[in-house]
């Protein structure tokens, strides 16, 4: 039975708290947390402006996939948190760059009232599975 793994790499900001994981294996599968617009060395970006938030967010994805040495091809279900339809089209624009002719994952859209600090706009958790 393979072991589960926790990892936070370095080059995202450290959960606050320390209180998760930013991604987790267990054999081929790979559970990717929330991610928001934060940099690597924690501060938010974008404030007021979906745009960069979403390109941030999505480079918080590769590199969170990456530390599993894998890939956006991997990523089989995304789940997107926003604040606000107006947020829709910068967040659709990001993922249609990320993904370009890769294969889409399964994905769910979600508006709520809040996430977790004011000044974030979007956040997006992923599954995914690896390729033997």
């Amino acid at each position: 039975m393979p072991k589960i793994e926790r990892i936070n790499p370095p080059e995202l900001a450290p959960p606050p708290g320390a209180r998760f994981a930013h991604v987790v294996r267990w054999g081929k599968q790979v559970w990717i947390a929330g991610q928001t617009a934060r940099t690597a060395d924690g501060m938010n970006i974008g404030i007021g402006d979906a745009k960069t938030q979403a390109e941030q967010v999505y480079d918080n994805l590769r590199v969170a996939i990456g530390a599993v040495g894998g890939t956006f091809a991997n990523i089989v279900k995304v789940t997107i948190f926003l604040t606000s339809e107006d947020s829709l089209p910068a967040a659709r624009a990001a993922q249609n760059e990320c993904w370009g002719v890769t294969e889409l994952p399964a994905s769910s859209m979600v508006i709520v009232k809040a996430l977790a600090h004011p000044d974030f706009l979007i956040e997006i958790e992923a599954e995914a599975v690896l390729d033997d």
